[in-house]
């Protein structure tokens, strides 16, 4: 009998290992976490599905509503939370893996709110920052901001683009993916952090053989180079972003320039019109006076003409006369 209950103890401890683990994230974190039809994708998620290969877990990674899944690990129906950051209260049930990625987060605020930024500059402020977040706990330590809690980061950028809020605190990359989606242009991160953390992976604190896994991963993915990987071929997302957020909060200066030159071209091109008229002016004063001239002359040979002709008809009657009668004269014999 004894022999039979420790066969069935190995066989449960079997099973319950061979079980798949899941992995749950905060799908509103694009592009960290999100979903793709139905499918967790993201810089964390792909970071995470590498730790679970190179430690050789049964796992899979999902997307979901954030307060679902930190329910779902609390009551065991989920097995480990990524892209979670450690505070007092979550340290009292959960443990925490080393670093999984480094994260700046930084207030999201209107372009000519240029005032606004560090933490010295918030007091007095209504700051918005998702429930039970990081950028939360951030704001609850930071005195005299009215820190405003939000479901989602989207319908807190939403309230900060129309001027319902002061600014909102999220993660850089999250912040800027979102205001991308959102197509929002009047918000821009500002320059300094906020803070600067390194999210982790958190599982229950009596899971201390998955934590194990999970650390031993993390390390294979930094010795085998594949974490540098999946940062790179992020990166480059990440600059297009940055590049976007400059240019909009550039935006007015570079178009005052464009404008200035176009200007400036314009009061050229028709400075040189205006040169042309006035030459094409002077062309066709030149031009009038000498058909002034030439019709001035004809005028002038007409009387001449009319003189003429008038004045030497008289002598010119004689002159034939004169020649007529001495023809009649040599034709006249002499007697």
């Amino acid at each position: 009998m004894k022999m039979l209950f420790v066969a069935i103890a190995l066989l449960t401890n079997l099973f319950a290992r061979a079980e798949t683990l899941t992995f749950v994230g905060n799908a509103n974190l694009e592009p960290m976490v999100y979903l793709d039809d139905g499918v967790a994708r993201g810089l964390v998620v792909d970071l995470t599905e590498a730790v679970i290969d190179a430690a050789g877990l049964d796992a899979s990674v999902k997307a979901m509503d954030w307060s679902r899944a930190q329910q779902q690990v609390g009551a065991g129906q989920g097995d480990a939370l990524i892209q979670i950051n450690p505070n007092p209260k979550r340290l009292e049930t959960l443990a925490f893996s080393d670093p999984l990625l480094v994260t700046d987060f930084v207030l999201f605020r209107r372009v000519e709110r240029d005032d606004l930024g560090s933490a010295t500059t918030l007091g007095g402020q209504r700051i918005g920052a998702e429930t039970d977040s990081y950028p939360a706990q951030l704001l609850s330590d930071l005195a005299g901001v009215e820190a405003i809690d939000l479901p989602t980061l989207e319908e807190g950028l939403i309230a900060a683009s129309n001027g319902q809020l002061d600014g909102v605190v999220a993660d850089k990359w999250v912040g800027l993916y979102q205001l991308k989606a959102l197509g929002i242009s009047n918000l821009v991160p500002a320059r300094v952090p906020l803070a600067t953390s390194t999210s982790r992976i958190a599982v229950l604190k009596n899971r201390t053989e998955l934590l194990a896994d999970i650390n031993r991963g993390l390390r294979l993915i930094d010795e085998n180079g594949q974490r540098q990987r999946i940062l790179r071929q992020w990166s480059s997302t990440e600059v297009v972003l940055l590049s976007q957020a400059e240019l909009r909060q550039w935006g007015w200066i570079a178009a005052g320039l464009v404008a200035l030159s176009i200007a400036a071209a314009f009061t050229a091109y028709v400075w040189s019109l205006k040169r042309r008229h006035r030459r094409a002016q002077a062309s066709a004063a030149e031009l009038a006076e000498l058909n002034r001239r030439l019709t001035l002359s004809n005028e002038q040979l007409m009387r001449f003409t009319f003189l003429s002709s008038h004045h030497f008809q008289e002598p010119l009657r004689q002159i034939s006369l004169n020649l007529s009668l001495m023809h009649e004269l040599n034709d006249t014999p002499i007697s």
